[in-house]
């Protein structure tokens, strides 16, 4: 559905779809207990591995699920972003690298994407699980927009929605985010 968003840039970063060259960079997140402090448990080298070769090998399949980005700016990668498909909604998620977590990447990255996928795409609505204990991401998606939903029935995760026309409205408001 997104392919082409394949490449694209913003005005400070560049964005690709997922290749195989990124896997040392994704392990090194997945498994890093300070990067997925917020997110969930650390991955193991296996385990991340395991996780990198399952969203590479959804780059063949004929009806994607799930698009990842590598994203960087001028001087180092920063993370990975990328939409999910739920049921009949598209989920946003991103993982940053230690050294672009606190620095407003996240918001940016989210922003950048959802600017292009509602520019290109008839998206009315996206959706982000948010673990409860992720108030950096829970303020992130609170500047674009997204609206609380309640809580997942575990309670440890928490559902946002961002319709499309608010962040239209927000984004013209804002006149873009700003690192």
């Amino acid at each position: 559905m997104f392919e082409s968003l394949e490449k694209f840039e913003s005005r400070d970063l560049k964005y690709r779809f997922l290749e195989d060259v990124d896997k040392s960079f994704f392990v090194s997140l997945y498994s890093n207990p300070e990067v997925m402090r917020y997110i969930c448990r650390p991955f193991s080298q296996e385990e991340a591995e395991e996780l990198f070769e399952d969203k590479i090998s959804e780059r063949a399949k004929d009806e994607k699920k799930r698009y990842i980005w590598f994203v960087e700016n001028a001087i180092e990668p920063l993370g990975f972003v990328g939409l999910t498909k739920v049921d009949s909604l598209w989920e946003i998620g991103a993982v940053l690298s230690l050294p672009s977590i606190g620095k407003g990447y996240g918001t940016k990255i989210m922003s950048d994407l959802l600017t292009n996928v509602f520019d290109h795409y008839p998206l009315q609505k996206v959706l982000g699980t948010i673990p409860a204990r992720n108030i950096p991401c829970q303020k992130s998606v609170l500047k674009l927009g997204f609206e609380y939903a309640g809580n997942t029935k575990d309670q440890h995760n928490q559902i946002w929605y961002l319709e499309r026309a608010k962040f239209k409205k927000m984004i013209s408001v804002n006149n873009a985010i700003k690192l």
